[in-house]
């Protein structure tokens, strides 16, 4: 991590993330605080960057992660607290290994 960013929390799953029907994802993610902006942060994390899902850096405005099924919440933080200069970098994709559709978490 660069300078200048405190980790807070960091979270992963897997499972039937998006969508509906059969399938595995995952995801994993960081919480950071950083004086840096968005667009730093964003150059520093493109250079490890293996495609369009990896290392994703977005703000943080509340403890939920809400594009996802489920109730993934970053637990570092309260329901109600105040987020300023707060972060999330993550991963997240498919994966088709060999017995992907034996594992009841895609289902």
């Amino acid at each position: 991590m660069p300078d200048k960013i405190e980790l807070i929390d960091d979270l992963s799953s897997a499972g039937k993330l998006i969508g509906n029907g059969n399938g595995m994802q995952f995801f994993c993610a960081i919480l950071i605080k950083s004086e840096l902006t968005l667009e730093e942060l964003n150059h520093f994390y493109s250079k490890y960057r293996e495609n369009e899902w990896s290392y994703i850096v977005e703000k943080q405005v509340s403890n939920n992660i809400d594009f996802l099924n489920g109730n993934l919440k970053f637990k570092a933080l309260k329901a109600d607290e105040k987020l300023i200069n707060y972060y999330i970098d993550y991963t997240w994709g498919s994966s088709n290994y060999p017995l992907s559709d034996l594992d009841i978490r895609g289902h």
